[in-house]
């Protein structure tokens, strides 16, 4: 149904169209928060997931921009050393973007010299996506359902990196995906990262780390553990689980028993 649609795709600064042109991988073809068509499409598939009984919660992941800087370990990947932000990434360049944008502040992001460094431009982006997380937030509530989102690390990177200002979102729990690997950090960036979504969000809802198993070495899974939980983190979420990883339920039990007293 989307793909009928080409008009519902976001536009990079180079005003090449998600839906043709996939940045970093093919499966890359981004919505654009501000194309009515686009939202009521997102939101529609949210009512139809509400609407089932038994179903305790929905989650949202990849509700973002495009990834305008990779991680540092990401890079290399894709041949790439992004020191600036190069515009086949920099994506929100939507026809309806850039006239709304216009209508307020009197100027195209296109026509300004640095459009990747306005920040009232950074924020219009960010609070295209937040005014929809929180619209599909008003649909699961109503139905006496909860939200959760797999989200950036931590909400100053994600501002920057995706253009996700989850802190400003109505959840019930973020899940932050703190892959310390991908951005060439140790596993004590866990509680770094932690405690800045717990500064932020000022108690609004729960940050259970998303952990990924895959990139981890042997030991580390503990030890990242423990340092979302010195972060204030009241869970963790794991990524990448498989029955090949058969420390990890042990583990799990270990600190579930150590902490609950059990």
């Amino acid at each position: 149904l989307a793909q009928r649609h080409p008009d519902w795709y976001s536009v990079n600064r180079n005003s090449q169209n998600s839906l043709e042109y996939n940045p970093y991988v093919k499966y890359y073809q981004w919505l654009s928060p501000f194309s009515p068509g686009a939202r009521e499409y997102v939101k529609n598939i949210v009512r139809s997931y509400a609407e089932i009984d038994g179903l305790k919660s929905i989650h949202l992941d990849y509700i973002r921009y495009c990834d305008v800087i990779l991680g540092k370990a990401l890079q290399p990947k894709y041949g790439l050393n992004q020191t600036t932000q190069m515009p086949q990434y920099d994506f929100g360049y939507h026809p309806i973007a850039r006239r709304e944008f216009k209508k307020i502040f009197g100027i195209d992001p296109l026509e300004t010299k640095r459009p990747d460094l306005n920040i009232d431009w950074l924020q219009f982006r960010l609070n295209a996506v937040t005014s929809l997380v929180n619209e599909i937030s008003k649909i699961v509530h109503s139905k006496g359902k909860l939200l959760t989102a797999a989200v950036f690390p931590y909400p100053e990177l994600a501002r920057q990196m995706v253009r996700q200002d989850w802190s400003a979102w109505n959840l019930d729990a973020a899940q932050p995906m703190l892959y310390y690997n991908f951005y060439s950090e140790p596993p004590e960036w866990v509680k770094f990262a932690t405690e800045q979504g717990v500064r932020e969000i000022k108690g609004k809802f729960t940050i259970q780390p998303g952990l990924y198993l895959p990139g981890m070495k042997k030991g580390e899974l503990e030890k990242a553990i423990r340092f979302a939980k010195a972060g204030g983190a009241t869970g963790v979420t794991l990524f990448g689980f498989n029955s090949k990883r058969k420390n990890v339920l042990t583990i799990i039990k270990k600190l579930y028993a150590e902490w609950s007293g059990k």
